[in-house]
């Protein structure tokens, strides 16, 4: 089957999801492993400022891979890719197998859209660390930007043969074969997307705009609408749900929806 070329309703409304990796906290050192553990506690409470002070901390107490792993963590949530690529490469420098670092460092690089460079490091997690779900799930989404769907869609599978619930691989499979034109199996995964993360926006608007891709449009609008209920902020949701009305002829419904979009800033592509 051809693939076919991703409409721009697809483009502002499906989305993929990527994952990082911290590892485990390793050190030999008592004080270094109290700051990592403080580090530890700051990132996953989202307060980076925090993170990146004990990180830093820990790197003066004892310069290892870990606590430059888990600084670039801690400099990419806080906005500084470049700072954060930077401390990946030097984990890398001091433990080249360290199949977390290399998953980090491509995620960094793929948001830059260093692709290929991108990929290379995926590999190399996934030679050191084969039952690595997020780097299976990852490589996946570096893949599909590069329009090879099925071996996107063979790493989406990998990813859910390791981690069964695991939510964003069901719904990046479902996008990669809804581009190939399977919607009855793309809407079977983003399904299970939804089965396992109900209070997702995202897989309602995923998943409704593959219903209405299939012309289905009133199970489209269903799931627009479940996805502005969960983020009634979602300009892109009522631009489709919108479109949706449309396609059924419902105009007053389609410009309220539209206007309500444009409202809250949507911008046509």
């Amino acid at each position: 089957m051809k693939t076919k070329k991703t409409p721009l309703i697809f483009v502002a409304m499906l989305v993929s999801a990527t994952a990082i990796a911290r590892g485990e906290i390793a050190s030999n050192n008592p004080e270094a492993k109290k700051v990592l553990v403080q580090g530890k506690k700051a990132l996953d409470g989202g307060k980076f400022d925090e993170a990146i002070t004990n990180y830093e901390k820990a790197l003066i107490i004892q310069p290892d891979a870990e606590a430059h792993n888990s600084l670039g963590l801690a400099l990419a949530g806080h906005g500084q890719i470049t700072e954060a690529i930077a401390h990946y490469r030097m984990a890398l420098e001091l433990k080249p197998d360290f199949a977390e670092a290399h998953n980090n460092l491509a995620v960094a690089l793929a948001g830059r859209g260093q692709i290929d460079e991108a990929i290379a490091h995926y590999r190399k997690a996934l030679e050191m660390k084969p039952d690595f779900a997020e780097a299976h799930n990852n490589l996946g989404l570096a893949l599909a930007s590069r329009g090879r769907l099925d071996e996107a869609i063979a790493k989406y599978t990998a990813a859910i043969r390791l981690k069964a619930d695991y939510a964003e691989a069901y719904n990046n499979r479902g996008l990669a074969l809804n581009r190939k034109g399977e919607s009855t199996k793309a809407i079977a995964d983003l399904s299970e997307a939804i089965r396992l993360q109900p209070n997702r926006a995202s897989n309602y608007n995923n998943r409704g705009t593959c219903y209405s891709q299939a012309g289905d449009y009133d199970k489209a609008i269903v799931d627009f609408t479940a996805a502005i209920s969960l983020s009634p902020k979602s300009a892109p949701a009522y631009h489709s749900r919108g479109q949706a009305y449309e396609k059924k002829g419902e105009k007053a419904k389609a410009n309220e929806d539209f206007a309500q979009a444009k409202k809250l800033g949507y911008k046509e592509k």
